[in-house]
């Protein structure tokens, strides 16, 4: 599901943006939900707490933070919302590249530029979702990408992510995790313990070194997977250079 906030201090245009958006997704069969706001700033309170949106329409001039402020804000807390800009001037376009906004529209000619910007979405969205896993903890969902994800294991009857940038736990089984994980390069090493073989940085009798400086001793090298022990065999020491080194 699409989560798409408009701000507009203008709240009657931003009220016939969201009807426009139901409209074309509707057709699309994309179900989407769609906030309304005219106050900046209550919209980039709420985006940082709760991480609440996929996508938002910024109208690039309002009177308390413009759209160009308002994304650069976003960008300064390291949030990855998609941003699309609202104008009837088309010389503050270019300054949008700084913050990579996907693209404007101006509003003369949103009935006829929205739905290719819509349509846009959905197709990256598609491209996006093959390399997200997407969290659940109560009522909130947070999108982790793959290659984010170093290890996971479980803590009473929750199972916690070691990602690059912290941890973040979610209630679930182990099990369904490793489900949702197969056919990409995870291992469930021991019955506790799912590892990205991309973090993998070194393997030393038998210890199992990750990028984030943590190391396991699995009962059996053969769980790791099938190259990591041939090239164990007539060596004690298999070194492997991943992608993050």
């Amino acid at each position: 599901m699409f989560r798409i906030a408009v701000v507009d201090d203008n709240l009657e245009y931003a009220q016939f943006v969201k009807k426009k958006i139901h409209e074309i997704l509707y057709r699309e069969k994309v179900v989407c939900d769609v906030e309304v706001f005219d106050k900046p700033m209550a919209f980039l309170c709420e985006v940082l707490e709760e991480d609440a949106f996929d996508v938002c329409f910024l109208d690039i001039e309002m009177p308390s933070m413009n759209g160009l402020e308002l994304g650069r804000q976003l960008r300064k807390f390291g949030n990855r919302i998609i941003i699309v800009y609202l104008t009837v001037h088309e010389e503050f376009v270019r300054t949008g590249y700084e913050v990579k906004a996907l693209d404007y529209i101006c509003k003369k000619d949103i009935k006829r530029d929205l739905p290719v910007v819509l349509r846009r979405l959905s197709e990256e969205s598609v491209d996006d979702r093959k390399n997200v896993y997407l969290i659940t903890e109560r009522l909130r969902t947070e999108r982790v990408l793959y290659e984010e994800i170093i290890y996971v294991f479980r803590r009473g009857q929750n199972v916690v992510f070691a990602l690059t940038r912290g941890e973040v736990m979610e209630r679930n089984a182990l099990q369904r995790v490793m489900y949702k994980l197969k056919g990409r390069e995870f291992v469930q090493i021991e019955r506790g313990y799912i590892v990205n073989l991309n973090h993998i940085v070194r393997i030393k009798a038998r210890e199992v070194y990750l990028t984030n400086g943590l190391s396991f001793r699995p009962s059996t090298l053969s769980k790791i997977s099938p190259f990591a022990e041939s090239m164990m065999m007539g060596t004690e020491e298999f070194t492997r250079i991943s992608r993050h080194t």
